[in-house]
Order: C-alpha cells, then structure tokens, then sequence
C-alpha cells in the first residue's frame, strides 16, 4: 500500500505545481510524472525480471519459434505443431523485437520486452484524461485514475515482465473508446475516423479478442443514443466491421491452409471452456482440472500431437457442453461465482477461509464505488454510464464461463479506477461537473484542465 500512498502524493504534488500551466504543456508535465512513478514503482520487479526469467509463457514460446525460423508452433514446451492457441499480433511483436538479438532469452532481450510492456502501460495511462473528457466526466478524475493505477501493483508482473499482451490490449481499449468518442462526436460522419475506429477493432481481434464482447456491448449503447442517425451508425458500423474482417481474414486463411479450420481468432475457447466447467473446476486456471486438461502436460500435448489442434480443441468443446447440459445448477454456481471474483471480490485461487488482504479489499472499494458511479452516471449522463458499463460487463463476459484471475482485469482495471475517481470528485464537489470537453486527441489539449 506504501506504493499507492506515493502515487496518490505524487498526482497531488503533480497537480499543485502544474496549476498555472494550461493544455499540452500541464499533460507533458503530468505525463513524465506518471511514467516516472509507473517505473520507480515497479523497478523492483524489473529488476527481478532481469536476473530470474520464470517459465517461458505461451506467446514467448511460440515467438521464439518464430524468431529461429520454425513458424508458429508449439505453445506449450512440447513439440505439438502449428497453432492458433495464441493469437497472433503479439508473439509477432515479440519475436520481430527479439529476432536481432543472438540469445531471445539474454538480458537485453527481456529489458527489450520490459521497456514495451512498460511503455503500453504509461501510454494508456496518460489516455484516461483525454478519455474523462471525451465521455463527459471531469478530466481530473482521469488524472487521479492513472496515478491511482500506477501505484497498484495488481498488474505490476503483468506490467513489467512485457510477456504478455494485456498492457496492450489496455491501450488498444484505450484508444478505441477515444475513437468512439469522436465517432459519437462526428455522428459517424466522418470515413476516416471509422476507418481508424475499425483498424483499432482489428488490431484487438488480433491481439486480443476476449474484448470484442465489450466493444460489441459499447457499440449497442451508442446505437441506442444515435436517435435520428441510427440508419448512419448502422452504416458506419458496417464499414468498420469490413476494415476489421479484412485485416483479420489472412489470419484465418493461414489456420484454414495450416490447422484445417479457418479458425478467426483463437483455437482455445474449447480448451478454455472445458477447464473452466468440469467436476473438479474451481473457477481458477489451476488445479486438476487444468493439469488434467491443458496440453502443458505432456500426455495432453501428445493428443494435441495426434489429433492435431484444432480436432482437440473441438473435442473439449464438446465435453464442456455435454457437462454444462448434465449438471446447469452447478454451470450457474461456477458462473456466478466467477463473475463475482471478477467484478467484485479478487479472491480467486484462494482457500475458502483465507483472509482478505487490504489490496482485496481496495479492488472492492474500488468496485464498489464505479458501480455506484455508473448508477449516477445512467441518470446524468447516460451514455458515458452506459459505455463504461458496457466495458466492464463485456470484458468480464469471456471470463464469467471460463476462469478467472488477476492479469484478465488488466485491460479493464482502469474502468473502476475512472469512475470511482470521478465519483471522488463528484462527492467532494471538487471540479465542475461541466467541465469542458476536449477532443480525445493522441496528446490531449485540454486533458489536464
């Protein structure tokens, strides 16, 4: 908590001193601020992840095989083939930002990997002013939102170890809910902003596609706001769709040509499914269920071997259907309790009679506080409650049949922090509630105001 404490006086020493200065120059000074408590707060781990490289992920597997010229293959430590485990834009990255080097696993390459996973996060960060104002809500609460984020450490490892894609899936959310804003601003008028709205949207099916449910979510919402103009959404919506398919179908034109399926997204959802709904399934990705399941052990890697990804995964689909329809009360508990653990109590992996620590009860509070923010917000401002609900029921939606744990929250972390930030705000009557909008631009003008 000691790293919160310091964020938080860090974002009001960053405020007291930049009250004179006025747009772009307060949200650089801001800005440097915040990226330098984003670092110093996790110097720590970075450190760690310099001398001790835990287990390869799946995304480093597979880009690693790709940076030694053997495709995209073997996701998980044994020799099962190509893949579509993963998706595809990220081990890309990794392996095009790890291929020049000699050893992929050397201590340049990690900090090459940390120095991206750290910038995503102070990019999205330094986003949630522009965001705050692009949807109404006082940019200020933006400020206080990404400094508050800063100094959690709940997504610290995910953060700082650049192994996975989360922090850029926060920033490709990030920036979509910016074009969305200037999309509703424009009245979908404007191609270009479409045009850049749907190269976001294919970007995240390619990065990470668990969070088109929330865009499809917020796209309905901004549907139901367009009274007048839905003929034109529905249009522009189209068009944005079309640009997101076509980056999306060499992808699935690749699996169909290598794995016999024209998979579009991932491979996993079945595999997914199955860990997620069985009779000895926690809600967590541990466990029986996951060593009895997941191709990381060696007799489920030789089925994948055998009968080739895309027939295992379809295999495990089916006997997680076949248990949901045997035993649905037990589907419903699961469920239910995983949407809790989600959005609510971060207590998953946890034995039944643990405590809770002061970081769990912070993400209630947290929680908490949004929810009462979006029940406020549907009454004052009715589309920017709705949107950041959409986000957070969207998100969560993936993960409420399947499992859960903290590095899922990374791309929608920053929703609780906005709204329980301008909930703050609201309460304290610091700040106009009508302050001025400013458009959502990459460095905002009026972000800081």
């Amino acid at each position: 908590m000691t790293g919160l404490l310091l964020a938080l006086l860090l974002c009001a020493a960053g405020a007291a001193l930049t009250s004179r200065l006025e747009g772009r120059r307060r949200w650089w000074v801001l800005a440097t601020l915040l990226a330098v408590t984003v670092v110093g707060l996790r110097w720590t781990r970075v450190r760690t992840m310099l001398t001790f490289w835990p287990t390869p992920t799946e995304v480093e597997r597979v880009a690693h095989s790709l940076a030694q010229g053997k495709g995209f293959r073997d996701p998980f430590g044994f020799a099962t083939g190509p893949t579509a485990h993963v998706s595809p834009l990220y081990p890309c990255y990794v392996a095009a930002l790890l291929s020049p080097l000699s050893d992929p696993c050397s201590p340049p390459a990690r900090l090459a990997l940390i120095v991206s996973g750290l910038a995503a996060t102070v990019a999205a960060l330094a986003l949630l002013p522009a965001v705050a104002t692009g949807l109404g809500l006082r940019a200020r609460a933006g400020w206080l939102a990404a400094f508050l984020l800063a100094g959690l450490p709940w997504s610290a490892w995910t953060e700082a170890g650049g192994v996975h894609e989360q922090p850029f899936a926060r920033l490709a959310l990030v920036l979509l809910v910016l074009a969305g804003c200037r999309l509703h601003r424009e009245k979908w008028a404007s191609r270009r902003t479409i045009l850049i709205a749907g190269v976001i949207i294919g970007v995240i099916g390619l990065l990470s596609p668990n969070l088109l449910a929330a865009a499809g979510l917020v796209f309905l919402v901004e549907y139901a706001s367009q009274k007048g103009k839905r003929t034109q959404v529905v249009r522009g919506a189209l068009m944005l769709g079309g640009v997101a398919l076509l980056m999306l179908l060499p992808w699935a034109a690749r699996n169909d040509l290598v794995l016999g399926e024209p998979i579009l997204f991932r491979s996993n959802f079945g595999l997914e499914l199955a860990i997620g709904n069985a009779p000895d399934s926690t809600g967590y990705p541990s466990g029986s269920a996951f060593d009895r399941l997941h191709p990381l052990g060696e007799t489920t890697a030789a089925r994948v071997r055998e009968m080739g990804e895309a027939a295992f995964m379809r295999e495990m689909k089916r006997c997680a259907l076949r248990w949901i329809s045997d035993d649905p009360g037990r589907f419903v508990r699961l469920s239910a309790r995983r949407a809790v653990w989600f959005l609510l109590v971060p207590h998953e992996g946890q034995p039944a009679d643990a405590r809770m620590t002061g970081l769990d009860w912070t993400y209630v509070s947290l929680a908490v506080l949004a929810w009462l923010n979006v029940l406020r917000l549907l009454r004052r401002r009715p589309l920017a409650g709705g949107c950041l609900a959409a986000l957070l029921i969207g998100t969560a939606a993936p993960y409420v049949i399947t499992h859960v744990e903290m590095r899922y929250r990374t791309p929608m972390l920053w929703v609780y922090a906005l709204l329980a930030a301008d909930l703050v705000f609201a309460l304290s009557k610091i700040g106009s509630d009508h302050e001025p909008q400013s458009r959502p631009t990459t460095i905002p003008r009026k972000a800081a105001a």
